[in-house]
């Protein structure tokens, strides 16, 4: 399986990184998931949310734990168009049956 990993658009990381006010050797640590401070948090909360960075390397349902652990809501994931129509009412679904 690949490894897990927030994708920016091409080019974008320098940009982000001046943005932040990180280096780019901080973002792509932090974007690879080699560091757990709460500053790497952090920046991949903001690189979600702000530039439109999604991740990859594993499948939906583990896409969704990991947008959780950042703080990120599925109400949020379907507005930034991360998860389709679909899949997120599917999950409304299956909490009014809970």
């Amino acid at each position: 399986m690949d490894r897990i990993e927030i994708k920016l658009a091409y080019g974008m990381q320098s940009q982000v990184a001046k943005i932040l006010n990180v280096n780019n050797r901080t973002l792509r640590d932090a974007l690879r998931y080699q560091t757990r401070s709460p500053r790497s948090e952090w920046i991949r909360m903001t690189v979600v949310l702000s530039h439109k960075g999604y991740i990859t390397g594993c499948d939906e349902s583990e896409k969704i734990k990991h947008y959780r652990r950042l703080g990120i809501s599925e109400d949020q994931l379907y507005a930034l168009g991360i998860i389709d129509y679909r899949s997120f009412q599917d999950r409304v679904n299956n909490e009014i049956e809970k």
